[in-house]
């Protein structure tokens, strides 16, 4: 069993459904020991902040660099690959990575202008042993993100399908995970990146992009699907009268998506996903989606400002005083 597993798919697997809430922060916190103990990372949030930095950093160099993809991708590759073996301070590698994973996108980029199809199949055997071995968190996220915006270039004439097909993927690879494999990270980018997308897509007006806010409804129905999948893996431990909740709850998901916003939808959608695994990040990267999407939806209603500012207040207040029930209404710690 890998470390990958949350409390809650772990009590799942021995047949626990009802236990004690207290016991559960302690638990959490005696396996975070043990995985910092195994692997010497640390606090998992501050690492990721610290790969989100990075990534930014080799992004910022990789377009200033874009021009001589070979000619400074290959030296940076060789060069920064082979100084990371020899030295263990976390400065200089984190320095040494970034400009590694600079040279990863020139490249990448390079070699995908003269075979997408090639590029792609070698990008998503990279990623596959990557899940099935132990390898470091930032490698599975890098080839996942790398493997994820290929497929979209590749199919960019009709993204909307393989959008999809990855959110659905992704639900999948969080609510079924594979014993001994490390596919959390790759899960996480699948249902992470068509959202962002769709974002983009709205917000900045691309015209490479923009045919997913045009087409949401067709997004409604794989983020709707996504939410299917949550039911199935959740309706053994679900009584009659909560069945009949999801699936109504499901109905009002995809009408929010096809006559309100895909994203506000899918938002939704990847927050209970989030709750049913225990999965802390993705529940706060749900809940930021959700408010960027909501803010642009309001903004973009044939309204004046200064109603959309009395709606937007508005729902603030619900939602407050909704955050405020629910904790009166959860155990008490």
């Amino acid at each position: 069993m890998t470390t990958e597993f949350s409390i809650r798919q772990l009590l799942a697997c021995l047949n626990v459904s009802v236990f004690d809430p207290v016991i559960e922060p302690a638990l959490e916190k005696a396996c975070l020991s043990e995985r910092e103990q195994e692997t010497g990372r640390g606090n998992p949030f501050y690492n990721m902040i610290a790969l989100i930095g990075m990534i930014f950093a080799a992004l910022l160099c990789f377009y200033g660099l874009r021009s001589y993809p070979f000619a400074a991708g290959v030296p940076l590759f060789v060069c920064c690959g082979a100084a990371m073996y020899k030295t263990k301070s976390y400065a200089v590698r984190f320095f040494l990575k970034t400009y590694f994973i600079s040279s990863v996108l020139l490249l990448t980029e390079a070699c995908f202008r003269m075979s997408p199809a090639i590029v792609t199949a070698a990008l998503f055997i990279f990623l596959t042993a990557s899940v099935l071995r132990p390898v470091g968190q930032g490698q599975r996220i890098l080839l996942s993100l790398l493997f994820f915006f290929c497929v979209y270039f590749v199919f960019q004439e009709t993204p909307i399908a393989p959008l999809g097909i990855f959110f659905m993927l992704g639900t999948a690879g969080l609510l079924f995970p594979l014993k001994n494999t490390y596919g959390r990270e790759p899960a996480f980018i699948f249902v992470f990146c068509p959202l962002v997308l769709i974002l983009a897509g709205e917000i900045l007006n691309v015209p490479d992009i923009v045919s997913l806010s045009r087409e949401s409804w067709k997004m409604s129905a794989f983020f709707a699907s996504g939410f299917l999948i949550l039911f199935v893996g959740l309706y053994r431990d679900l009584e009659i009268n909560e069945i009949f909740r999801f699936l109504a709850g499901g109905v009002a998901l995809l009408f929010c998506g096809v006559f309100l916003s895909a994203g506000i939808e899918g938002s939704l959608v990847l927050f209970l996903i989030a709750f049913f695994t225990n999965f802390e990040a993705l529940k706060r990267v749900a809940v930021a989606l959700f408010c960027f999407f909501f803010v642009f939806f309001i903004l973009s209603l044939p309204i004046s400002l200064s109603f959309a500012g009395i709606i937007s207040l508005t729902a603030g207040v619900f939602f407050e005083v909704f955050r405020l029930r629910l904790r009166q209404l959860s155990p008490k710690e």
